[in-house]
């Protein structure tokens, strides 16, 4: 199957709306985890910390390249995730690789969304985990971006160290509202 027809797919996939606020929330507890709304915050790092090593392809052989694609988590050519047990070290090694040509705009999104594969524990390549892990990273590039215009990373901070997830807030939000 092509690419872009998965990714036609993946976008037309409708997950179940718990799961997808789900995956909403686990996003923004992640990026209070990290305190994105720090000044210095940095999500190269962010995702460094957790253990995955990010790199741009132009580091990779032409031969690496093509053979790391085959093993892919991911579904999309600009980006690639690897996640495969280590026996000998006892823990799994995860790897995020980027096309460096695009833009970093683009090198953002894409990074964060195979990022997102590994962080959501898939194991192969479906329509299904493609959906999820476009849904994770929207959330996060969603509060990357809304934290520039209005800060809510202390908001939702407070709110979750209260024991309310944005899904609880959302709903209480919709309920005022209706």
């Amino acid at each position: 199957m092509e690419n872009c027809e998965v990714n036609q797919m993946a976008a037309h996939y409708r997950l179940p709306s718990w799961r997808a606020l789900e995956l909403l929330d686990m996003a923004s507890q992640l990026l209070c985890q990290h305190k994105y709304y720090e000044k210095d915050f940095d999500y190269k790092k962010m995702i460094a910390s957790m253990g995955v090593r990010i790199k741009p392809y132009s580091t990779f052989t032409p031969e690496n390249l093509e053979r790391l694609r085959k093993e892919t988590l991911g579904m999309r050519l600009g980006g690639l995730a690897l996640r495969e047990y280590d026996p000998h070290q006892k823990r799994w090694c995860c790897l995020v690789a980027y096309d460096d040509q695009d833009s970093s705009l683009d090198e953002m999104e894409i990074i964060i969304h195979e990022f997102s594969h590994i962080y959501l524990g898939h194991t192969q390549q479906s329509v299904h985990a493609e959906a999820e892990a476009i849904y994770f990273s929207v959330g996060i590039l969603g509060l990357l971006h809304l934290e520039r215009i209005t800060p809510l990373g202390k908001y939702l901070e407070h709110y979750r160290m209260a024991g309310k997830t944005l899904t609880i807030l959302m709903k209480q939000k919709y309920k005022e509202v209706s």
